[in-house]
């Protein structure tokens, strides 16, 4: 599979298909769609991570259950991010399990993710660059509440139909919406936000005020050691696996062990 990163800048999205790996599309799955069953009732209950509110798209979901940090920090997505991203310097900010149930009332109205970041004005002054790289984690059709882009390119909505083991990646300041799950099918997606500079620690937006906002993730992302070994399982090519092999070269490594025994932000 060749990441298309041109087509990525153009259109302000890309549809990769059959990109994400077996198992943590597993783990993901399972643990999304269980945290989305058991939360379902807590809406309104007070969190001590993300907003500080319960409410249907779970945020900070790794805060929720650990195995889902694996999935965040996975190093089949610190070949895919820093491709996009083109610098090896991220951090971490936001994961969401986005999960409609069958005939659940919840959409997402036309938006772009950097209206709500917690740093707005330095979204205003183009200090970072954020892009949310959306798993699918159930395959997505037409009546379930798919996501629309509205393609830079073109200038129209594009409805991506998609299958589980896809990933839907998408600039931070592109818009996008999605509609209510008519199905009789739970439709699950994960989505990994990461960022170019450290915005989790506190929240200035008047814009999208969050009263009881507690945190994101607020650190650099520490590419995991001895992560390389392992590269040809994912399925990039050649020139992609290159490409991030030679930024793990380049930077400082850590254990994944390191990352997951920190529970709080720095």
């Amino acid at each position: 599979m060749k990441l298309n990163i041109d087509k990525f800048d153009a259109q302000g999205y890309l549809h990769l298909e059959d990109v994400i790996p077996e198992q943590p599309l597993r783990v993901a799955r399972r643990d999304c769609i269980n945290l989305k069953k058991e939360y379902i009732n807590k809406l309104g209950e007070p969190r001590d991570s993300g907003t500080g509110v319960v409410w249907r798209g779970l945020e900070m979901a790794s805060m929720l259950n650990e195995n889902l940090l694996t999935c965040y920090v996975h190093p089949f997505m610190e070949q895919i991010a820093t491709s996009f991203f083109k610098t090896p310097h991220l951090c971490l900010f936001n994961d969401q399990a986005v999960v409609k149930l069958p005939g659940e009332d919840f959409a997402f109205p036309e938006h772009y993710d950097n209206q709500y970041s917690p740093d707005l004005e330095g979204v205003k002054n183009g200090e970072f660059r954020t892009i949310n790289f959306m798993w699918v984690l159930t395959n997505c059709e037409a009546d379930s509440g798919p996501i629309e882009v509205l393609n830079n390119n073109t200038n129209e909505w594009d409805t991506i139909i998609a299958k589980a083991g896809d990933m839907i990646v998408i600039d931070g300041n592109t818009l996008h919406r999605s509609g209510h799950n008519k199905t009789n099918k739970i439709r699950a997606m994960y989505a990994c936000v990461y960022s170019t500079k450290r915005i989790g620690k506190t929240y200035k937006n008047e814009d999208h005020p969050l009263p009881n906002f507690k945190y994101f993730y607020n650190r650099p992302w520490r590419f995991c050691k001895g992560c390389a070994d392992n590269y040809k399982n994912y399925k990039l090519n050649k020139e992609d696996n290159s490409h991030w092999l030679q930024y793990l070269s380049d930077n400082e490594r850590k254990f994944l062990s390191d990352v997951i025994g920190k529970k709080k932000t720095e």
